[in-house]
């Protein structure tokens, strides 16, 4: 992202930002492009999109000789800039727009001495590289299943937070495929989970095996339900794995925004006569009829 300190939005300011902000040499000039490869703008009325905008830096033509004719000058130019290799810098986005003048092709731009130092200092990666051991719970025989070997791609920034967990955006490599989530305990939670469940090892193998559990009742009800009753709620997989010296869980990424229909005590969220929230009602309910009223599934929530 390129800093924008300018109150007027014209192909100046533009350009200013640019070359100030990538510290380019005075033998340089900026030039905005209507796509990746030009051609070039010749007017700020003509960018209809601002969230990326294309530009490059050209070379600045010698002067040329006052001995030559207009003509000479123009070939010259002509072939001077057909002959440079391409190259161009991204910032914030212009597509889709008519293009305007012919295209001009720069010349690769060398770094500068500041921009060659930053390089040297350490740009730390945006994802880790993890192997993990993945273990699920077995509902009907009661017990953990082998432990499978998988390589995941996850995110260092968090994008999600609940009240006990950070959510990690991950990316199977290797053992599993698609988009996951890795959910990391908060630290300053960490003190009061031990306090309750012992460990954290405790903590998340519980979370799996209830999750495993209400998974086991949404197959139920989705095998049981009358035809009338149309779809029906399903719980991903979640599995359990240690994580350099962390214990996490691994679920499958849904895609789509989070909404809570039933809260922890069994309340209902979500007081309309949707769809949705009719369903997630009769599915608690459903759970404690077929439990034997020995337990009951809340705290209903996902897309």
């Amino acid at each position: 992202m390129v800093p924008f300190p300018h109150e007027d939005k014209t192909m100046e300011n533009i350009k200013h930002a640019c070359k100030d902000h990538f510290e380019i040499d005075k033998g340089y000039q900026c030039d905005v492009l209507a796509g990746e490869r030009g051609p070039s703008y010749t007017s700020v009325n003509q960018i209809k999109n601002w969230k990326l905008i294309h530009i490059r830096f050209v070379e600045k033509e010698p002067e040329l000789r006052k001995s030559r004719s207009s003509k000479e000058k123009e070939d010259h130019t002509q072939a001077h800039n057909l002959s440079l290799p391409i190259s161009y810098v991204n910032v914030p986005s212009c597509s889709n727009i008519a293009p305007s003048s012919r295209s001009v092709f720069p010349q690769s731009v060398p770094l500068s001495l500041s921009q060659l130092i930053k390089i040297g200092k350490l740009i730390p990666p945006k994802k880790d590289i993890v192997t993990l051991q993945l273990e699920a719970f077995d509902v009907e025989r009661r017990s953990w299943k082998d432990p499978v070997e998988v390589v995941l791609s996850i995110s260092v920034d968090k994008f999600a937070s609940g009240a006990c967990r950070d959510a990690f955006l991950a990316t199977g490599l290797k053992g599993l495929d698609g988009k996951f989530v890795v959910k990391r305990y908060r630290s300053d939670r960490v003190a009061e989970l031990v306090e309750h469940f012992q460990s954290l090892d405790t903590h998340t193998r519980k979370v799996v095996q209830m999750h495993a559990l209400a998974r086991h009742f949404s197959l139920l009800l989705r095998d049981g339900a009358p035809l009338q009753f149309g779809d029906t709620f399903l719980y991903t997989k979640l599995y359990y794995a240690e994580m350099k010296g962390e214990f996490v869980t691994v679920e499958s990424y849904i895609e789509g925004s989070f909404r809570k229909y039933v809260n922890n005590t069994g309340d209902i969220v979500l007081k309309d006569v949707s769809e949705f929230a009719m369903k997630a009602e009769s599915f608690v309910h459903y759970s404690f009829v077929k439990s034997g009223k020995q337990l009951i599934i809340v705290d209903l929530q996902g897309v």
